[in-house]
């Protein structure tokens, strides 16, 4: 593809266990289309992207010759060298601008803008990264057989608008193309206008949130709650993580979140200290929060900004995870689903959430230790 003037080329090398580059652009372009495609080939166009992305891959570009034998250029030849640029994603897709209407009417604290050219080459490069560590995340946090569960689909439905949202809601860090495994991709509170959650106009809403240390200038956590309106809300969850944090017996704690940000009050060792911190340092600050009208219309039918496909639906309608009707379980699942999202934007070296996502549909907890509960 050209880019700024200058051709791009990617150079691939694909073992027998990973396909080969046709079967892989064929399924690229069958999930572009909203085609069946082979998700394994999916996965190893998206496992190249990511292994080779924190590398400089350095290539040349053959001499061109004309008829005489002499060398010669055109505009469009690239340099001598270049770093390898992953390839492109699918193109964003035409409803976008719809994606982000409903976006705003589901939504409060955050404005999600107009879909440009820029945010697209953003997206190719914010895409295959997200998509690298859900993959690792997926593997690493759960067994085999629970892998396939169609919460996990539902996620790799969805990354791509995620991407484009997370974007357009001017989340993102600036700088995507020096980014690597551990980089932080979310910006700051200040920068990314973020609304904190213990003010009188969010502390009452539901949605997505994030913890900031304020005094190591880093994120640490995101979480969410949803549920009853009345006894779930951003301030009744930092009421509860302020109460988890004064846990009198450092030992018997299984939460890493509390053990790293332990109450002042708490005789923590001092090295833990200084892995983590201390609990008056953070600051609750909104991610994504359900207007008033999302809170009551998230999950009804005809809503086209998440993808549902007819395995996750049947997934959510045979769950007995959680109580209440179909709206209220596709409600969780989009919680959730923003969530894990934003989870997978903070640097794995500050994040003290092991949780896997999607506790209650797939009735999970990870605090370090994995803890099943009965399906």
């Amino acid at each position: 593809r050209v880019t700024d003037g200058v051709r791009r080329k990617s150079i691939f090398s694909f073992d027998r266990n990973r396909g080969n580059i046709e079967e892989v652009k064929a399924a690229i372009n069958a999930k572009a289309a909203g085609e069946a495609y082979d998700e394994a080939q999916f996965e190893s166009w998206i496992y190249i992207a990511w292994s080779l992305r924190g590398k400089s891959v350095i290539m040349k570009e053959p001499t061109q010759r004309n008829q005489e034998g002499n060398s010669e250029t055109d505009s469009t030849s690239m340099p001598d060298s270049v770093r390898f640029i992953a390839p492109p994603p699918p193109s964003a897709p035409t409803n976008m601008a719809t994606w982000v209407e409903e976006a705003n009417e589901l939504f409060d604290g955050v404005v999600f803008s107009t879909p440009n050219e820029e945010m697209v080459h953003r997206r190719d490069f914010l895409l295959p990264i997200v998509a690298g560590r859900f993959i690792q995340r997926r593997n690493e946090s759960l067994p085999s057989e629970k892998q396939d569960h169609y919460s996990m689909k539902f996620v790799s439905d969805n990354l791509e608008r995620l991407c484009n949202l997370s974007l357009l809601a001017g989340h993102i860090v600036p700088s995507l193309a020096d980014t690597d495994e551990f980089s932080n991709l979310l910006l700051p509170p200040d920068g990314a206008k973020l609304n904190n959650a213990q003010s009188a106009s969010f502390k009452k809403s539901q949605g997505v949130y994030a913890y900031w240390d304020a005094a190591k200038k880093h994120w640490i956590r995101v979480g969410q709650v949803s549920g009853n309106k009345v006894k779930r809300n951003f301030g009744k969850r930092h009421q509860e993580h302020c109460a988890g944090s004064k846990h009198t017996d450092p030992d018997s704690i299984d939460s890493v979140f509390y053990f790293l940000y332990a109450d002042n009050s708490v005789d923590m060792h001092e090295d833990i200290r200084k892995a983590g911190g201390k609990f008056q340092d953070l600051d609750m600050h909104v991610i994504w929060a359900l207007s008033r009208y999302g809170l009551d219309n998230i999950g009804k039918e005809g809503r086209n900004l998440f993808h549902w496909d007819e395995e996750v639906v049947e997934g959510i309608q045979q769950s007995k995870a959680l109580k209440g009707d179909m709206e209220k379980k596709k409600k969780a699942m989009v919680i959730y689903l923003i969530e894990f999202f934003y989870s997978l934007l903070l640097s794995p070296h500050n994040n003290v959430s092991l949780n896997p996502g999607f506790e209650a549909f797939l009735s999970v907890i990870n605090h370090g230790k994995q803890i099943w509960l009965a399906d």
